[in-house]
């Protein structure tokens, strides 16, 4: 089992490139305190807690105040960037989780559902609300805006952002998935047995999947310095 670990995290670290120890020490942080709210979660649902906040499915509860930390990490990073290499790319990175933080801390896609679900008179599909399809309107009309960014962008990005904007681009995708596909998954469960593990598993993926994207970002972050103070050396040595 152990062993099996070892090779996934290895596996992991390898196709992120998360060479340096600082990146691999703040993942395994993240990871351990994604873990610990996963655990107080399941303590709430088995009723050895009685504070709804230690819910990972509670709007503004402990584990999603931790998932705003790290958005706001992930934007300031990625903004940072954009502004040192004058990447575009980049910069599309930044505002989408800047966009993300907002969201999930106005609950606008869940507001702008309920409107669209009044105003288009949206019908209920299987187990799925009015509501719920409007938030999949508005969420994939956001979505096809920063698609049409990322494509922009990439399109004259230089090579090493073009390897970090694809690295990226499957972690997000992996985040997609927890929140619509499983969200979707969730929503039709309600009323089953099912329901309570489903909801787990879409929030506990989404929280592994931003301290990866946390740890990456760090990582792009911690190799372009390395790279800025290697040139200012080799230019310091070319003038002596």
């Amino acid at each position: 089992m152990i062993t099996r670990m070892n090779r996934a995290y290895a596996t992991l670290r390898r196709r992120l490139a998360l060479e340096d120890p600082a990146s691999q020490q703040l993942l395994w942080m993240l990871l351990g305190a994604d873990l610990l709210f996963l655990f107080l979660h399941v303590m709430l649902l088995q009723g050895h807690l009685t504070d709804v906040r230690f819910s990972v499915e509670k709007d503004r509860g402990f584990a999603e105040v931790f998932q705003y930390v790290k958005q706001y990490w992930i934007f300031l990073v990625f903004g940072w960037m954009a502004a040192q290499r004058r990447e575009p790319h980049y910069a599309v990175w930044s505002i989408l989780f800047g966009y993300l933080l907002v969201d999930d801390w106005f609950m606008l896609h869940e507001r702008a559902g309920a409107v669209l679900a009044g105003r288009l008179q949206l019908p209920a599909i299987l187990r799925l609300r009015a509501r719920d399809l409007g938030e999949l309107l508005f969420m994939g009309s956001v979505g096809i805006l920063f698609v049409s960014g990322f494509v922009l962008t990439y399109m004259r990005a230089g090579a090493a952002t073009l390897r970090a904007g694809r690295r990226a681009a499957v972690l997000l995708a992996a985040l997609v998935g927890f929140g619509v596909a499983v969200d979707i998954l969730h929503q039709t469960s309600h009323g089953t047995i099912l329901y309570n593990s489903i909801g787990t598993v879409e929030d506990g993926g989404e929280m592994l999947v931003m301290s990866l994207i946390c740890a990456y970002a760090f990582s792009l972050q911690l190799a372009e310095s390395v790279k800025d103070d290697e040139t200012v050396i080799a230019s310091r040595s070319a003038e002596r």
